[in-house]
């Protein structure tokens, strides 16, 4: 009968005489492979290859360089396949591997890249590409780096290791989610099985408030943290602190560089005429790759909205073939700019310009309705609570009565809840909380 195995044949457990005697089967230092404890890496490295195992532990506690105090694994093929290869010891962390972290969450890559980086320095690491059809070169496209078909190809995260001279992968599995440190506000996210899934961003803080500020009124800036570039994915909610003076102002963020602001509406984009832009609003703000574009506000443009007065860094444009009709007096304090084939028409009220600029005057028309034919009721609420509603009693004696109200402070139109509750009242009530509103019945 063949001999099965060679040494001091024991068929049972090795035990101390007594449960409290302090004496171990083995010194720790002495098995084949387990964990051993040693002083020094020098002491780690003289492990004698009847002891070593792949996958062994070894913790060195009292080394002259600190930083090589910790416990190491001897891994299969970090360097060779050989088990007196030092360069086979790598700090075992308990994670994923040479992924850091743990299964799902990895530690951040530098960036994502096709190819080997020129300069390269110990723990730098990379997303090499985003799928498995990426077309590597360099180093990348030689290494280790195949699936668990033995596929070549990318997708994997790639670290840099002095010790060995040599890159590290770690395969991604599904799930696994990692930063890349040069793409704003972003993770990655790995769908699918290896070699057939892929990367796929998703996007965090992707509508940024912003303030822009300008010294000329035509290049405004912006500072703010966690911002490295400009990218199409966000939407910039950005308030001006003052209104834009000519035709092509520009924004530039973190001195990323000064790019064109470009007026968008449903016929395309434009350049702004003055105002266009003011303090009061907050715009809608993207970015095309080329131009950041502002979508037109109501209050400007084709988009206008009545108001009974223009503040002074505000400009409302009437266009070409449409009409601007108010009830009542008309204050401009900013611009009124109408179209020569606009019109702007005020019925029993006037056209008062205080400081501001009106073009095209000649295209208002004032009309005034005699008094037996047209009445109406006008009245103060100072101030108009939000929530409350209000009895009104006009006695206009009209089953239709049409209603108008406005902030009396800004003049801009307000929207009311209005119930008729006969031909001479009605209750209205709102939202919105003023110090004072102006209601116009007639």
């Amino acid at each position: 009968m063949p001999t099965q195995n060679v040494g001091t044949l024991i068929g049972a457990a090795i035990r101390p005489i007594d449960d409290a005697m302090p004496i171990a089967s083995a010194f720790s230092f002495e098995i084949n492979g387990g964990h051993h404890q040693v002083a020094t890496l020098a002491a780690r490295n003289l492990i004698i290859v009847q002891r070593r195992q792949w996958g062994m532990l070894c913790t060195v506690y009292n080394d002259p360089v600190t930083s090589n105090n910790a416990t190491y694994q001897l891994k299969y093929g970090y360097n060779s396949t050989n088990t007196t290869d030092n360069s086979n010891w790598v700090v075992f962390s308990g994670g994923s591997g040479g992924g850091g972290g743990s299964t799902n969450w990895v530690d951040p890559v530098i960036s994502i890249t096709m190819s080997t980086p020129a300069f390269t320095s110990d723990g730098d690491r990379y997303l090499v590409g985003l799928n498995s059809g990426a077309s590597l070169s360099g180093n990348f496209a030689s290494l280790n780096n195949i699936d668990y078909s033995g596929n070549l190809v990318g997708g994997y995260i790639a670290e840099y290791k002095s010790s060995i001279s040599n890159w590290v992968t770690t395969l991604p599995t599904n799930g696994m989610t990692i930063r890349v440190n040069n793409d704003d506000n972003s993770f990655y996210r790995y769908e699918g099985t290896y070699s057939t899934g892929q990367w796929y961003k998703e996007r965090v803080n992707q509508v940024r408030y912003l303030t822009a500020t300008s010294t000329n009124k035509v290049d405004y800036s912006i500072t703010t943290g966690d911002f490295f570039t400009y990218s199409t994915e966000l939407v910039y909610l950005v308030q001006f602190a003052t209104s834009n003076s000519g035709p092509t102002p520009t924004l530039n963020i973190n001195g990323l560089g000064q790019k064109t602001i470009k007026k968008q509406s449903s016929v395309g984009v434009s350049t702004f005429e003055a105002n266009d832009l003011n303090s009061t609003g907050i715009y809608n703000v993207i970015y095309d790759g080329t131009n950041f574009r502002v979508n037109q506000q109501s209050g400007s443009g084709a988009a206008f909205t009545l108001k009974y007065k223009i503040v002074a860094d505000e400009r409302i444009s009437v266009p070409a073939y449409s009409e601007y009709l108010l009830y009542g007096d008309l204050e401009v304090n900013g611009t009124l700019d109408i179209n020569p084939s606009g019109k702007v028409v005020l019925i029993n009220g006037a056209l008062n310009v205080n400081g501001g600029t009106v073009s095209n005057s000649g295209n208002i028309h004032i009309i005034t309705f005699a008094t037996a034919s047209l009445t109406k009721f006008s009245q103060v609420i100072s101030p108009m609570t939000g929530g409350i509603t209000y009895s009104i009693n006009h006695n206009l004696n009209t089953p239709a009565p049409i209603v108008n109200t406005w902030d009396e402070t800004t003049g801009e139109l307000i929207t009311i809840d209005v119930v008729k509750k006969t031909d001479n009242s009605m209750d209205i009530s709102s939202s919105t909380t003023l110090s004072s509103m102006r209601i116009v019945i007639i």
